[in-house]
């Protein structure tokens, strides 16, 4: 039966809905997989793996605002990255560190700080608590902070 979802055509709706609504979010949801596999080759796959999730949902999706659409994609993303580790090499700073968090802790970061979802977008995205999402945003930006701090040149 999902096998069947998964390759069913579009409607003439669906298809404009996703042309017109789910691509504006695309570089939004590539910046997000990005961060997750820390590598621009892995995030275009995981991108690609996350649209196809989405489209199979997109049903539930046509009714959404721009905002919960987004957190949607995101949503996506994380759930098709939770198979793909963090594969990324890179010698920056800002690199080891994102390369030493979790899954979940680079989520809720990036999602937060690059992308500016809400504490409550972000839990519909890793599941838990918007308690459990603010204390972790606070606990890795203070790591960050002291991270960064360490790697300034003398």
């Amino acid at each position: 039966m999902a096998q069947q979802s998964e390759n069913r055509k579009l409607s003439e709706e669906e298809l404009f809905f996703y042309e017109d609504q789910m691509s504006a979010e695309a570089d939004a949801v590539f910046r997000f997989c990005i961060a997750l596999t820390l590598s621009q080759e892995q995030a275009l796959k995981l991108l690609k793996s996350a649209y196809r999730r989405a489209a199979t949902e997109i049903g539930s999706l046509m009714g959404l605002t721009e905002s919960d659409l987004r957190t949607a994609l995101f949503d996506c993303a994380f759930r098709e990255a939770q198979n793909v580790s963090a594969a990324g090499q890179g010698d920056s700073p800002l690199f080891r560190f994102l390369k030493k968090l979790s899954l979940e802790q680079r989520a809720i970061t990036v999602s937060r700080e690059v992308c500016g979802l809400t504490p409550q977008q972000i839990a519909k995205v890793v599941g838990g608590s918007v308690d459990h999402i603010l204390q972790q945003s606070a606990m890795t930006r203070k790591e960050l902070h002291q991270h960064m701090d360490q790697a300034k040149p003398e």
